[in-house]
């Protein structure tokens, strides 16, 4: 019995790679390690945000970046057939291009380039109050264009009417002149 114990040892606490791999796996477990909190961050600890301008500072953004104007507006329907209560029906923010001239126009293709990445980003949102919100929010000063209001296109098919009438109004069943 002492025999069949030693070799029952040897294999299991040997070190070849199947015994390596079954008590990896195994549901042997250690003993439970008390989780230490992290003193620096709590889970329950929101940013204190003491004004509406301290969330652009702290978000990471360059200062010269908060500094810069935003115009919201609302773009005009594509000339498409799509209806008056669009889903597209959205506002748009968008950062106002630099004075400074920052396009040239690349030698090799023509293709126009900009060393500035927001004039070309846009943040859309589903109505006005949210764009001007996070404008607030992030510090950002804002000029707002309302949208102009369209005119009701009313379309009149009289004339076209009125140039049918004799084709459809006529007596008995037509003739042409090949029937006769």
């Amino acid at each position: 019995m002492l025999a069949l114990g030693k070799q029952l040892a040897r294999k299991v606490f040997s070190r070849n790679r199947y015994n390596q791999k079954f008590f990896e796996h195994s549901a042997v477990t250690k003993p439970a390690e008390k989780a230490v909190p992290d003193p620096v961050v709590e889970s329950d600890a929101q940013p204190q945000i003491d004004s509406v301008d301290s969330l652009g500072v702290i978000s990471g953004v360059p200062e010269k970046h908060l500094k810069r104007r935003v115009k919201i507006y609302k773009p005009p329907r594509t000339a498409t057939q799509q209806g008056r209560g669009s889903k597209y029906a959205v506002w748009k923010l968008e950062f106002e291009k630099l004075e400074e001239g920052d396009r040239w126009t690349n030698p090799l293709m023509g293709w126009t380039s900009t060393g500035d990445p927001l004039s070309q980003t846009a943040v859309y949102f589903p109505d006005r109050e949210s764009a001007i919100e996070y404008a607030r929010r992030y510090g950002l000063s804002y000029i707002i264009y309302e949208p102009e209001e369209e005119e009701e296109h009313i379309r009149s098919f009289n004339a076209y009417g009125k140039s049918m009438v004799h084709q459809w109004n006529h007596n008995g069943i037509p003739k042409y002149e090949d029937e006769e």
